[in-house]
């Protein structure tokens, strides 16, 4: 017989790349995101671009628009925080994409990039959102834990849905949600010692970037549910598709 029981819930989104987000898909998992109510927020990674500050080939013009993407970055935190209350804790995990900021400064202005107003978290002004910034230890890539779950931005990546969640939990042997390779893919690892879940969070980015043709990827983000006082935990991937979800018989 079922029966309610009390849950912490953490929503697991990453991979925006704002301003590229999928207008839609974004709509679509705010509207979700007012519907369930979470405790938690991580932002898993590569929330933004910095398009304009990447060392790899890009339009001249839009790459001058850096105003843009910083404009549209604050009003994505804008918006994330009055979707989610102002109760709900909020943490970022920096990314690979976030970490574009302080190699650019250590590139171009070393001798600033340390100056308390020339942090990522104060351009951004994630304090008037309540977002925490998780920098991480030794450069690109932040994780944190949820009960027995590492939340991270991980390095590894492979090229087939699953096998980066794979290669994480073979390598760390613990269970995971990873972001970066903007696919949705499980996997499990039973072992003597225990049981061993990797999850790969999608992307809410758009699916029809210019600078490749027909990815690979999959919109969506990850919902995480622990038994309070427990270390059970259960994950659920929340697919988006044509912008819209169905979860419990809604249409979001």
């Amino acid at each position: 017989m079922s029966k309610v029981v009390p849950v912490s819930k953490t929503a697991i989104i990453g991979c925006v790349h704002v301003p590229f987000e999928d207008p839609k898909t974004l709509e679509a998992t705010l509207d979700f995101l007012r519907y369930w109510k979470p405790e938690e927020v991580i932002l898993n990674g590569d929330i933004y671009d910095l398009y304009a500050l990447s060392s790899h080939k890009k339009d001249a013009k839009q790459s001058l628009d850096f105003q843009v993407e910083v404009d549209a970055a604050r009003e994505f935190n804008r918006k994330l925080r009055s979707a989610v209350g102002k109760d709900c804790s909020i943490l970022f995990n920096q990314g690979n994409h976030e970490a574009r900021w302080e190699a650019y400064h250590a590139k171009y202005s070393p001798e600033t990039q340390y100056l308390d107003d020339n942090k990522f978290e104060s351009w951004f002004r994630l304090a008037e959102t309540n977002i925490r910034y998780n920098r991480g230890v030794g450069g690109s890539y932040a994780n944190t834990y949820v009960g027995a779950v590492c939340v991270g931005h991980f390095p590894i990546l492979r090229a087939d849905s699953g096998a980066s969640a794979k290669a994480i939990v073979l390598k760390r042997f613990e269970s995971v949600v990873t972001h970066h390779s903007h696919r949705m893919g499980t996997y499990v690892k039973a072992t003597p010692s225990g049981r061993y879940i990797g999850q790969e969070g999608g992307c809410l980015c758009t699916l029809t970037p210019d600078w490749t043709e027909a990815p690979d990827w999959e919109q969506g983000f990850v919902i995480l549910q622990t038994l309070k006082g427990k270390d059970r935990f259960w994950l659920d991937a929340i697919r988006v598709v044509n912008g819209a979800i169905l979860f419990n018989g809604r249409l979001f």
